[in-house]
């Protein structure tokens, strides 16, 4: 066999090589990385509020101790892949395949209140929609409860539903309300799941 034909019968072999596993990749692989997280504070904090607002080692926000109001923070939450996933069957015991957004948060009871929403922001007219939302006060799992747990909402958009990032800018805005000087709420981290499995305790 010539050196031609042997470097050429080895180059085809190494791209088949490199290639075959990418090829057998499944939608529900490629799904995988279609999750969107962020703690506390990395959200930029509305000026206004600026004075109320307190981070924790552990990536969580809160309103100083002693102080009462309420603190805005948004996430700008870019980057999320093509989503995959099949036609929502409620039948199926499968995996829920629908968009969820999900919040690590804490409600200590009266006077405390947490309320996260994804909101999608039209570039063409200016207007804009909440995908959806979570709030402490009416979640059976997070109302009076002194440590964090997780909170989760089903996106409320249509089936085939994707990001388009050409036409919208999407964020997820939190806001943290504090009425009595011995309320305690905070916000630990945000996340937007694909349909592959990675939030779905809750649903």
């Amino acid at each position: 066999m010539s050196s031609l034909l042997r470097f050429t019968t080895t180059l085809a072999v190494s791209l088949v090589a490199v290639a075959g596993p990418a090829a057998a990749q499944t939608p529900a692989q490629t799904a995988a990385t279609g999750v969107w997280t962020a703690v506390g504070n990395s959200g930029e904090v509305d000026s206004a509020h600026q004075s109320l607002y307190q981070t924790n080692g552990t990536g969580s926000v809160q309103i100083k101790s002693g102080s009462t109001g309420k603190i805005v923070l948004r996430y700008n939450a870019s980057g999320i892949p093509r989503v995959f996933r099949k036609a929502y069957d409620p039948a199926d015991d499968g995996p829920d395949p629908r968009i969820q957004l999900m919040a690590r948060l804490r409600d200590t009871g009266a006077g405390a209140r947490v309320v996260v929403r994804l909101r999608a922001l039209n570039l063409d007219t200016g207007a804009l929609s909440t995908l959806a939302a979570i709030d402490s006060d009416t979640m059976y799992a997070s109302v009076g409860q002194p440590e964090y747990v997780n909170e989760y909402a089903l996106l409320n958009v249509d089936s085939d539903f994707q990001f388009d990032y050409w036409h919208f800018a999407y964020y997820v805005e939190a806001e943290l309300w504090k009425t009595s000087s011995t309320a305690n709420p905070g916000l630990m981290g945000v996340r937007i799941c694909n349909p592959a499995g990675a939030c779905q305790e809750g649903i």
